[in-house]
């Protein structure tokens, strides 16, 4: 007998999801019970690990050798999936005489998770008033968007014309990502369909690249499949540019975000990765703007009603794991206190049981611990990804966590250089890990 589950791992942009769930396969098919301990009571042992077929009905494929090997070269990161991955796996647990494990690993690229709105709103006009909204009630979000909520004003009383709306809307995204906010809708300008992101080392490229950017699908016969919000009295007044940004947006719905979004809801049971340094290193409004993914999400994700659980085949989750990930870019002690983990539930809890029936745990994690304590307080070292010579550990300095989330804070003052992972070029040996056998042992559980 097979006891089987489907699992999603979730995270935003550079979470770290590769690299987690690499690792993972990696420790599963070269388990060693002293190095990924799974059970809390004795050590369990895994054995006869078998890959299994992925149908492409179900989607693509995730490449556990391609990105094994190219965190590997520590000078290059897997290349981006443009939709979702599936990896498939049994096999046997020295506690389960007479089952095997079968697990369906499920991830989707992060920039998809700032789709999420898209997934709450299927008519166009209530996801443009909601984007304008919250662009308009964010101080950092309305200055940088300026130009563009002039125009709503403009559009009240004149002509808007297509190309206008979505080349100002490509540079208020351009500035969102410059300014590390994470809420760029529709993702296919950061992420498009052939899987390309942006390729400028520069701001000043950037912004030039970002006029070719895409904002929705690829246009087919001289019909334009990209859209933009614009407000009601744009839309009264524009009611042929509303009807085609309209249509635009129920296929880019469609065939991009329900998808992933489906895919989603039928999980058994999801790890939702936080990057806290990354957090910490970006403001306060960078958190803020990760809340509020966190938020719609779990919107998303709300159960139907349970007469229609009833009569249909819905997948009901039933545990989370909320991982703070890369935990060895935090000075020890620091994790080994509870200081990191106290964070991860302050900024979590409120969701964490906002889905009924359903059993959460938090965790600290580095799926590869690439950073470790230097002599001296709050030094480290370790491959720094800004460096020359990343192949080359360096000692550096990191920040004191806070208790406590900050009231307000700005870019700078908490520092966290980001390290490449460490991976060994012999593929029987796993990398070195943190947590990630108690995140595996939480949610492989019944």
């Amino acid at each position: 007998m097979t006891i089987s589950r489907k699992i999603a791992i979730i995270g935003t942009a550079r979470a770290g999801k590769t690299v987690f769930l690499t690792s993972l396969i990696n420790h599963l098919e070269e388990h060693h019970k002293t190095d990924f301990v799974v059970g809390k009571e004795e050590a369990i042992s895994i054995s006869d690990f078998k890959r299994q077929k992925v149908s492409k009905s179900i989607g693509a494929k995730f490449n556990y050798g391609a990105c094994r090997d190219a965190l590997v070269n520590s000078g290059e990161w897997p290349k981006k999936t443009r939709d979702t991955s599936h990896f498939i796996c049994d096999f046997k647990r020295s506690d389960w005489k007479y089952h095997r494990n079968e697990l369906h690993f499920f991830d989707f690229p992060g920039e998809r998770l700032s789709d999420v709105a898209i997934a709450q709103y299927p008519d166009y006009a209530d996801w443009a008033d909601h984007m304008l909204e919250y662009i308009s009630s964010d101080t950092i979000y309305r200055q940088l968007a300026e130009d563009y909520l002039e125009l709503q004003i403009k559009g009240a009383y004149a002509e808007l014309h297509d190309i206008e709306v979505l080349a100002l809307y490509r540079q208020v995204l351009a500035k969102f990502a410059v300014n590390y906010k994470p809420m760029i809708t529709p993702s296919t300008f950061m992420l498009d369909q052939e899987g390309n992101t942006p390729i400028s080392t520069s701001v000043e490229d950037f912004y030039k690249e970002a006029s070719e950017r895409l904002l929705g699908l690829v246009s087919r016969k001289g019909v334009t499949h990209q859209f933009a919000p614009i407000a009601e009295q744009s839309r009264k007044r524009n009611p042929s540019l509303a009807k085609l940004y309209s249509k635009a947006y129920k296929e880019y719905r469609s065939s991009i975000v329900m998808p992933v979004f489906k895919d989603l809801k039928s999980s058994n049971r999801l790890i939702i990765l936080i990057d806290i340094p990354s957090l910490l290193n970006g403001g306060v409004a960078m958190y803020n703007d990760n809340r509020e993914i966190l938020e719609k999400l779990f919107e998303v994700l709300q159960p139907e009603l349970w007469y229609w659980r009833i009569f249909t085949s819905a997948v009901k989750i039933d545990r989370i794991a909320f991982v703070a990930t890369k935990s060895d870019a935090i000075y020890p002690a620091e994790v080994k206190d509870g200081r990191l983990m106290g964070l991860l539930q302050q900024m979590t809890e409120r969701f964490a049981y906002s889905l009924d029936e359903v059993e959460v745990e938090w965790f600290t994690c580095s799926a590869v611990v690439s950073a470790k304590m230097a002599e001296g307080e709050y030094k480290m070292r370790g491959p720094l990804i800004s460096s020359c010579t990343p192949d080359v550990e360096q000692v550096f300095e990191v920040s004191s966590l806070p208790e406590q989330w900050p009231r307000n804070w700005m870019p700078s003052d908490f520092q966290f250089p980001s390290v490449l992972p460490k991976v060994p070029a012999n593929k029987g040996i796993a990398p070195e890990q943190f947590g990630l056998d108690d995140v595996f042992t939480f949610i492989t559980t019944d």
